[in-house]
This record gives C-alpha cells, structure tokens and sequence, in this order.
C-alpha cells in the first residue's frame, strides 16, 4: 500500500530531474514508429490492413505517463499481442506508463475517463514553467490547454496581494500566483478530495504551503468573504452561478 511517505519521496526526485524531460505534448518521427509496430505485429502474424486506421503516434505525454485516446488500439489483434504494443512505446518514449483517455465525466467533479493498459503508477508528474505538478491519473482532471492562462498568471505582480482561487482543483493557477506571480497568500477552494490532495503535495513540491489556504467543500459555503484583490475563477457557462 503506498503511503504519504512513498509518494513525498517519489515526488521529491523531481527536483533532481532535468527540465527538458517534462513536456505536454510529444511527436518523434511519426511515419518511422509507426512503420516499425507494423513491422513487429506483422512478425507475430497479428497486423491486418485494417488496423491503420486504430494506430496513433499522437498523444499527450508527461514525464512518466503517456496519454492515448480511447478510440484507438480497439481492434482485437491489439489484445491478441498482449502488452507488445505498450511495451513498444514505453521503451520508445521512455516513460513506464500509459493510460487510455476517454470523455470528461459531466459530473460536478469533472471526472476523467481513464484507465491505465500499461504500468503500475499512480501519480502523474509533469513540470511546467518551472513549476511542479503531480496528479493521481483517473481521480483528477488535468487541462493541458490552460498552459497560455498558467503562463499568464504567472507573469503578474501580485506581492502583497490576497488571492482567492475558486476551483483551484490540483493548483493549475494557485502554484503560479504563489511561485511566480508571488501573491502573498491564496485561499484555494475546490470539492474534488483528490484535487485536494493533489494541491496538497504539489504545495510541498514547490515549498509554498505555508502561502496557502486549502477551503475544501462547496465553492458557495467555503468561499471567503472581503479578503481578495484577486479572485480566480472560469468564465464558463457552468460557473455563471458563482461570478457574483
């Protein structure tokens, strides 16, 4: 059973690595990989032409996980080979494991759809603008398309300034007002107990716990009242309700 202690030594190891080993997305010579898993399914008697169109070289990779959509590696002959596939990616990539995504549950806690084909790891690790973060794969959804806004954030000046981040989920914009835009503290609300904890060790990753207020529960009921210059929250339909 993994403890706190495995996962703070695990995630510690982090600052030892190298920036360029974390990256969102990833491509290495698409047309040469996929000819060579053509190559080795045909050599175990498994490749049909048919099964192009369920191969992808495109996916979302992080440093010890890549991120395949669910729609591809359906065909049969896929599970005839067993983990040949998989292997042939994590040792192609260098990453020891791989989920398969599907749709964002339309849930209040945005649950992601995804389960692991490859792999025994839990935690997801990725450093961004200097920034560290780790998520548990399918407890907690993490958006990849913010990275502009997360940046941005990042960029401002908020010392001496009080936060509130409403949904802060795993810290996507808490971490970058605390360690770049440098607000002197942020309460960080969200009902997702992963996310939580999640935000909890990525607090401690990047040593600005003690900046942050954790507000678990509902947004309405935790929410502080007249403490921010700053408040952060979606400008989407689903969050309508809570701009006031």
């Amino acid at each position: 059973m993994t403890t706190q202690m495995d996962i703070a030594k695990v995630l510690n190891r982090l600052f030892e690595e190298p920036e360029d080993k974390y990256t969102s997305t990833f491509k290495k010579n698409p047309k040469n990989v996929k000819a060579k898993l053509i190559e080795k399914m045909t050599e175990c008697g498994l490749w049909l032409k048919e099964m192009e169109k369920d191969v992808t070289i495109n996916f979302i990779k992080y440093n010890n996980f890549i991120f395949i959509k669910e729609n591809y590696f359906i065909h049969p002959n896929w599970q005839l080979a067993g983990n040949l596939h998989w292997q042939f990616f994590a040792e192609l990539y260098h990453v020891p494991n791989i989920a398969q995504y599907g749709k964002i549950n339309n849930d209040e806690l945005r649950t992601p759809q995804t389960r692991l084909v490859f792999g025994n790891e839990r935690w997801v690790k990725m450093k961004d603008n200097h920034i560290f973060y780790t998520w548990e794969f399918d407890k907690v959804m993490f958006c990849k398309g913010n990275a502009v806004e997360r940046h941005r954030i990042g960029s401002l000046n908020c010392e001496g300034k009080i936060v509130v981040d409403m949904f802060a989920g795993l810290g996507y914009f808490t971490l970058p007002y605390l360690v770049h835009a440098k607000a002197e503290h942020v309460y960080a609300c969200d009902l997702n107990s992963h996310a939580i904890e999640a935000l909890r060790n990525n607090l401690d990753l990047n040593k600005v716990a003690d900046k942050c207020t954790i507000l678990h529960g509902d947004v309405l009921k935790t929410c502080p009242e007249g403490k921010a210059d700053h408040v952060n929250l979606g400008l989407i339909p689903s969050c309508e309700k809570f701009w006031e």
